[in-house]
């Protein structure tokens, strides 16, 4: 049976610089398709990538919300390539470098994810 974590257990600063930084390096792609017929496309392509910041409480929602969400919109940039969804790339990459950058489960792993972040 799976336990709840002890109330004030929280997802690890690293792990929350790089959702929130996914979140600003969607601003400007969201921007650039404000003024495009594919706004609604452009919105509704940087919203999830807010949803692990509301999950900060939560560490094993957190790193699930930031996979899927990173790996989705990898392969919605991928196919949308010619509506200009590439742009949200460079967020996707960091939220799936946030799913794995918890130094307290995995010291090699989060160093290796916090170094690819921030190069």
């Amino acid at each position: 049976m799976e336990t709840m974590p002890a109330y004030g257990v929280r997802s690890h600063w690293v792990q929350r610089s790089l959702a929130v930084g996914a979140v600003l390096v969607a601003v400007p792609a969201l921007l650039f398709g404000l003024d495009s017929y594919l706004a609604a496309l452009f919105v509704l392509t940087a919203m999830p990538v807010t949803v692990p910041i509301f999950l900060q409480r939560r560490p094993e929602s957190f790193n699930r919300a930031c996979a899927i969400v990173g790996l989705m919109l990898v392969v919605w940039a991928v196919l949308g390539v010619l509506l200009g969804m590439f742009l949200f790339l460079p967020s996707a990459l960091l939220l799936v470098l946030a799913a794995f950058a918890d130094p307290r489960r995995r010291p090699v792993a989060a160093r290796v994810m916090g170094g690819l972040a921030g190069s």
